[in-house]
Parts: structure tokens; C-alpha cells; sequence
């Protein structure tokens, strides 16, 4: 830091380059100006990927088993209930880079892969015009 040629873009770049890259991608679309912004910015992140984690953790039990006291509800159907765990489980798996299928780590290769993905249906009249 004490060499007057290096300006206080290159301590930004290096500093958002040693983070990790899940902040890192945060960080960068900021464009931070100076160190301390990017310090910022990369504490800010920190706390919003803390939060998300938190809120799609598993509770842990420790101990004797926690007891939830199930609403008697008489509105709740079995078909709502269903769409409700549907919806979790796909905002879930959004949020953490999962197949929306089968629920295995999501990129581009997967996508062919999958087995339980559906696959785009083929018309026997756009096989016969070829």
C-alpha cells in the first residue's frame, strides 16, 4: 500500500478478487470505487447470504424432541396444503442452484441429464415434413 504507483483501483480489484465467490458476484456488480466501499458492500452481502441460509435451514433438535401444536384449521384442505409444500420446496431449490426436479446441484449439463425432467415433446407432423 506504500507504493504511490498503485492506485486505490487496484487494492478494490484485489481485494473483491480474494472473496468468496458467492459474495464476490455481489460485490462486483456494485462497482465499488475504493477498498473501505467494497469492505462494505462485502459485509452487506455477508449478511443477506447469512439470512437466506437461516431462513431455509433445518431446525436442529437437540435433546428431547420439539413438540409443534398442529392448528385445528377447518379451511385447510389436503389439495392447498399439497400446493403449499410444492411451492416451498421449489423456492428452495431456486434459491439454492437445484434442479427443480430432482433436486441435484443445477448447471447446464444437467439439464440433458436429468431424469426427471420433461422432455420437450416431439409432433409426428414436424418429423413427417422433413
Amino acid at each position: 500500500m506504500h507504493n504511490t504507483g498503485l492506485g486505490e483501483l487496484y487494492f478494490t480489484t484485489q481485494f473483491v478478487k480474494g472473496l468468496k465467490s458467492d459474495i464476490r458476484g455481489g460485490v462486483q456488480c456494485q462497482v465499488p470505487d475504493s477498498v473501505n466501499r467494497a469492505i462494505l458492500l462485502a459485509r452487506v452481502q455477508q449478511q443477506v447470504l447469512d439470512n437466506t441460509k437461516f431462513r431455509y435451514s433445518k431446525p436442529s433438535v437437540t435433546g428431547k424432541a420439539a413438540v409443534i401444536p398442529a392448528k385445528s384449521d377447518s379451511k385447510t384442505t389436503p389439495a392447498t396444503s399439497s400446493l403449499w409444500k410444492e411451492r416451498q420446496l421449489r423456492n428452495f431449490r431456486k434459491a439454492n442452484g437445484l434442479c427443480m426436479y430432482c433436486g441435484d446441484k443445477y448447471d447446464a449439463a444437467h439439464a440433458a441429464s436429468c431424469t426427471l425432467h420433461p422432455q420437450p415433446q416431439v409432433h409426428a407432423l414436424a418429423i413427417n415434413n422433413h
